[in-house]
């Protein structure tokens, strides 16, 4: 193999791929509801796990989990953080469901890296954005230049 393909493959390998994940709410009676989530990942190819987490809604929840995943890896110690996130939908004609746009973006260490996903159902969307953008962190040179969320 020529070092081209052998570096595409090292980069390719540092990668994040969602596999499932499970997000529910728990009523405190008349409190707040505690918001908890599961996301199943898989890295470089080895068999998926798991990471819950809890939070203030499906977003902080599943970021938690993505960090989480991160830190069980050593891949970005501690001090991830979700800096901007963007959402936007189109209800299109007569209520139509369209795809939600969401972009994010993470800074890690001085680092800031976007990820974009599109979906139907915003939180999947959401979820996807996080790993893309998490992927970019892991593999700078991959990483598309960060735009003005």
């Amino acid at each position: 193999m020529s070092g081209d393909s052998e570096g595409l493959m090292v980069a390719a390998s540092r990668q994040f791929s969602l596999d499932g994940f499970m997000y529910y709410t728990v009523g405190n009676g008349p409190n707040e509801p505690t918001h908890v989530g599961q996301l199943r990942l898989s890295f470089a190819g080895e068999a998926p796990t798991m990471q819950q987490a809890h939070g203030v809604g499906p977003i902080d929840v599943m970021f938690s989990c993505v960090k989480q995943h991160a830190l069980a890896r050593n891949l970005l110690p501690d001090g991830l953080q979700l800096t901007d996130y963007v959402l936007h939908a189109n209800m299109g004609e007569n209520g139509s469901k369209s795809p939600a746009m969401i972009r994010v973006r993470l800074q890690y260490n001085g680092h800031q890296a976007d990820g974009e996903a599109t979906g139907r159902d915003i939180l999947v969307a959401s979820i996807n954005a996080l790993v893309v953008a998490t992927n970019n962190l892991l593999n700078p040179s991959k990483a598309p230049a960060v735009s003005n969320i």
